[in-house]
């Protein structure tokens, strides 16, 4: 199931007639696009996709991602220094999280994340 998709173009004319003809079609498929979440705006500007800020020359992860994430990362280290967790569930939660930061330019985020992180036990 698959109900996020992203165009993009520096023509807004070109994103106008496009959202129009997708939203003809979807009405045959008895579906429509959602008023608030559907947005056209100049590609420069960046978007918000999948959590991600994509931009022509770049993609980031979105702030908010981020603080989510610490905060995960945090109350790893503490499950983990109480032994509620594991060091191989902490591996599995970690190569997930680095795989979805592979879509975008993060390579130095990752590297300080992980310089950052240390698990030890009380």
């Amino acid at each position: 199931y698959v109900d996020d998709f992203a165009l993009f173009s520096n023509d807004f004319q070109f994103l106008r007639e496009a959202r129009e003809e997708i939203e003809q079609y979807l009405v045959q498929l008895r579906l429509k696009i959602h008023p608030i979440k559907s947005q056209i705006f100049l590609t420069r500007h960046g978007a918000n996709f999948l959590g991600f800020r994509m931009f022509p020359d770049c993609i980031r992860v979105r702030n908010e991602n981020l603080r989510r994430a610490r905060r995960r990362w945090r109350t790893l280290q503490n499950d983990y220094a109480q032994g509620k967790i594991t060091i191989d569930q902490i591996q599995q939660s970690w190569q997930s999280w680095c795989a979805h930061l592979e879509y975008g330019d993060t390579w130095r985020l990752r590297q300080q994340i992980f310089a950052s992180l240390v698990f030890s036990r009380e």
